[in-house]
């Protein structure tokens, strides 16, 4: 089967679009569309540049949309259409209407309705969303939380198939160079990264508060970008408290972040309860941090509590100094706990098992791609 995938993503920095590309292949030739900042197209990968060109600018945005446009007639056949995320949604809606599509299968990795979003570009996009989601011949979600959600709010035919954000940090990186820039990193009995970025409304200000409190054994790196309002605030509230042990790292490939984490000892997931996004996450972060073996501690967003409670591997509490206290003072356990998880854990037989579930919906009887496993 060929298939094309459609994401305004940037690769360099979306694991959970590498996942949904895996998926793919799992059924079929894949071309993909997306957007990229370190690489370069190939016969199977059409980038969009995203150098010099602001992320949700029109430029960048309208090169997105005629590139996809102009693989599709090119391609001429394609068996099925995977558009991801609502950026990506409008594209899609085009291609399946102007050309012979025999499926398409739409990942709704957002939870976002139209009464949410506040500027006309973003109720737009997510009009267009809702507008496949009605056409599509397979949803995927993120979670049963939000599959239920979907189904009863949009009023579905059948429930979204449930595509977890199960990933681990992958990729190659030169070790001397990365020892040579983080020469002065690391130092502390307990380095403690949070690799979501800056956000106050998900209580950046609350972590960085809870480091006050805290011993010259817990050091915290905050990985990733965020508005320059946030960026400001936590860096005034930094020299505020006077904090030597919070640091900022610019956002960086998954390669470099791997590293990063490997060299860290707790992983922090934190979300607000403001709205069904958030409140019902699905953070690939957790797995990227039990990949490298760390142990969590995240806030008691009803899916990372159960997670938490289930598998034994961290600590949902929104006081982040009790979390943190508690799991570093049991550190062997939770990293014990994190291992057995581990062992449990195959990235690509999940992805395949999602592949197969994708498949067996839409009634296709067509022999999977090669199976590999870790």
């Amino acid at each position: 089967m060929n298939i094309l995938v459609l994401s305004y993503g940037i690769i360099d920095y979306d694991g959970r679009l590498k996942e949904l590309i895996n998926v793919a292949e799992n059924m079929g030739k894949v071309t993909t569309v997306c957007c990229a900042e370190n690489r370069k197209s190939d016969e199977s990968s059409i980038l969009i540049n995203t150098k010099r060109k602001k992320y949700l600018g029109l430029r960048l945005y309208s090169e997105f949309f005629l590139k996809s446009l102009l693989t599709m007639l090119n391609l001429k056949n394609i068996d099925i259409l995977i558009v991801d995320n609502y950026f990506a949604a409008n594209v899609g809606l085009i291609i399946k209407k102007f050309f012979k599509i025999k499926y398409v299968v739409q990942d709704v990795r957002e939870l976002y309705f139209i009464n949410n979003m506040n500027s006309w570009r973003g109720k737009l996009l997510v009009k267009s969303e809702v507008s496949l989601m009605k056409q599509a011949d397979v949803v995927l979600t993120a979670n049963e939380a939000r599959s239920k959600i979907m189904t009863e709010y949009y009023k579905l035919e059948k429930n979204p198939i449930v595509f977890e954000n199960i990933r681990f940090l992958e990729g190659s990186y030169n070790k001397k160079e990365l020892d040579e820039k983080y020469k002065n990193f690391f130092k502390y009995k307990y380095n403690i990264i949070s690799s979501g970025g800056i956000s106050v409304a998900r209580g950046t200000d609350r972590l960085v508060n809870a480091m006050s409190g805290m011993s010259k054994d817990y050091g915290l790196y905050i990985v990733g970008g965020g508005t320059i309002k946030d960026i400001s605030i936590i860096k005034e509230l930094i020299n505020k408290l006077k904090l030597t042990n919070v640091h900022l790292i610019a956002k960086v490939p998954l390669q470099e972040l791997k590293y990063i984490v490997n060299n860290c000892d707790i992983g922090i997931v934190n979300y607000h309860k403001k709205d069904l996004n958030n409140e019902y996450c699905a953070s690939g972060k957790i797995y990227e941090y039990i990949g490298e073996n760390l142990p969590i501690v995240t806030t008691d967003n009803i899916p990372l509590k159960n997670f938490c409670e289930e598998y034994e591997v961290g600590v949902a509490d929104n006081n982040f100094k009790e979390g943190l206290l508690k799991v570093s003072k049991n550190i062997n356990y939770y990293k014990y706990k994190v291992e057995e998880l581990l062992k449990k854990t195959s990235v690509n037989e999940y992805n395949l098992e999602v592949a197969e579930e994708i498949l067996s919906s839409i009634q296709l009887e067509s022999k999977i791609h090669e199976r590999s496993t870790k």
